[in-house]
């Protein structure tokens, strides 16, 4: 599931880029160098049961119980197309990713990280035509863009410096054999 999806993944960025070949994105741990000269790094660093999507199965409410916040989770719950069917096994989960630009100058860094970003925001959820074989047919896959609560930490466990990145979590189903 996870290689299918950092493909997906993949799949938008080069469309949805000046990038003209997938072999211009990387998915190995960003790094400040780079033997890309100009490409995109996509990193999966974290994998979660989602809580919306479990949640919304058992019609229960994900967050508090406060009036404005149960009028939010509703419309999330409601808007929520595919939820999961316990009958069948069918999990949720969050695979997040992190997305960073590589060019020789920060202005094309920057433009490209734009672009990338414009490219994602595009896609929730993702068309048919973006899935992997191995996830077309099945529900449909959302995709969002959520920070870590600490940024600094994150960089910090990989050994890198702060840097402009996009942070992106894709839902998608699983169904254990």
């Amino acid at each position: 599931m996870i290689p299918a999806i950092a493909q997906t993944l993949a799949n938008i960025l080069v469309v949805g880029t000046s990038l003209t070949r997938l072999d211009q994105i990387s998915l190995s741990v960003p790094d400040t160098v780079s033997e890309l000269k100009t490409g995109l790094n996509l990193y999966f660093y974290d994998v979660r049961q989602s809580s919306i999507r479990r949640s919304s199965s058992y019609g229960r409410s994900p967050v508090s119980n406060s009036s404005a916040t149960d009028a939010q989770t509703q419309s999330l719950v409601s808007t929520d197309r595919n939820p999961p069917d316990l009958c069948s096994g069918l999990l949720w989960f969050d695979v997040a990713f992190v997305v960073t630009a590589h060019n020789q100058t920060s202005l094309g860094m920057q433009e490209l990280l734009s672009e990338a970003l414009a490219a994602l925001m595009k896609h929730s959820p993702i068309p048919e035509e973006f899935l992997e074989p191995t996830l077309q047919g099945d529900e449909s896959l959302s995709l969002s863009l959520q920070s870590p609560s600490d940024i600094a930490g994150f960089w910090s466990a990989l050994r890198q410096p702060l840097r402009p990145a996009i942070f992106v979590i894709v839902t998608a189903p699983f169904k254990p054999d």
